[in-house]
């Protein structure tokens, strides 16, 4: 038994290390026209001005808080704070680089980040090929307010440094290639916060830290739904699950070069890969107390393991995924594979 198990492990360490690195796309790149003046701050192709509005469909902003949807900026504490009520857009925004044509419905390049809180109905469109919705070319993105807010771009949000959720309501990224690219990715909700992104390549790629806790996250990824780029297996580097979270993806669902916490009393993971030879999870997996743990089968499946509690080995360790149970618990990997000729 002893070595059949062994046998199977091997194999799909063998098929974990077949899953390609994952580089920053270079689309995302956060460089600017040096004519653009540090500070400032770009909305549906408008440049913003303090204490200002932009009507939806308005070419130019005004002082005057105006009827239906609109846009507000306020610059403080060198920070800006944009609002969006009701408001929506649908375009190529500002072309932040001419070079390569990148483009951004809202676009900041203030040193302190950019604050954007919602109301409502918003919607944020960008037409052009590799453009993105949000961009904060400079510091992190923070997302706050009440709101059911749709994304459709290439690109979802962008961020050199951190984005950062604490929402009521839903956040929808729709056909992305890349949804999330950021360093670090902390999202809370304080109620029926939801999280959806479609991409086609890569729904969250973060650096360093990915958080979640929401009522739900759906990923749908063509071919990873969570990644983590750092290039070493430093115990700050996590995917931290708080929350039902469902991943479909083509290659990988979750990928980190260090580990993988579901903790939280609320905590599903559900992940499903599709492709042939795909890998659900690569990192070292922590589970607290028992939690929801599944992994989306087909007919080349196979349940590699139960690992049952030893007393005398508490971790059972293989590279590259690691499962810890409580006393007296079993804990299953069921992960999606080819079977080695």
């Amino acid at each position: 038994m002893k070595k059949k198990i062994l046998a199977i492990l091997l194999t799909l360490t063998m098929l974990v290390s077949m899953v390609p690195a994952v580089i920053l796309p270079a689309a995302a790149g956060l460089s600017y026209d040096a004519s653009i003046a540090d500070g400032s701050v770009y909305i549906g192709g408008v440049k913003m001005e303090d204490q200002t509005y932009l009507p939806v469909g308005g070419t130019a902003p005004v002082s005057e808080e105006p009827e239906g949807g609109y846009a507000y900026v306020e610059f403080k504490l060198g920070r800006a704070y944009v609002t969006l009520n009701q408001y929506s857009y649908e375009g190529e925004g500002f072309t932040y680089n001419t070079t390569d044509g990148s483009s951004a419905v809202i676009f900041s390049n203030i040193a302190n980040g950019l604050v954007i809180e919602a109301h409502g109905q918003c919607s944020l469109t960008n037409t052009r090929d590799g453009g993105a919705a949000i961009v904060s070319a400079r510091y992190d993105i923070y997302i706050r307010g009440y709101f059911y807010m749709t994304l459709d771009a290439d690109y979802g949000i962008v961020s050199p440094t951190m984005v950062d959720y604490d929402i009521e309501g839903t956040i929808s990224i729709t056909n992305a290639v890349f949804g999330i690219v950021c360093k670090n990715f902390e999202a809370s909700s304080y109620g029926d916060g939801k999280l959806k992104i479609t991409a086609s390549d890569t729904a969250i790629q973060a650096k360093e830290f990915v958080s979640l806790y929401f009522e739900e996250v759906e990923i749908v990824a063509g071919k990873k739904g969570i990644v983590l780029t750092a290039p070493s297996d430093d115990d700050d580097y996590i995917v931290s699950v708080l929350c039902k979270v469902k991943i479909t993806a083509g290659e990988c669902a979750v990928s980190t070069p260090s580990e993988i916490y579901i903790s939280n009393l609320d905590a599903e993971l559900e992940a499903t890969v599709t492709d042939e030879g795909a890998v659900a999870l690569v990192g070292d997996l922590h589970i607290g107390d028992p939690h929801p743990l599944s992994f989306g089968t087909s007919a080349d499946s196979l349940l590699v393991t139960d690992v049952e509690y030893d007393p005398s080995n508490a971790t059972y360790t293989w590279p590259p995924i690691r499962l810890m149970a409580p006393p007296g618990r079993t804990l299953a990997l069921l992960s999606r594979w080819r079977a080695l000729p």
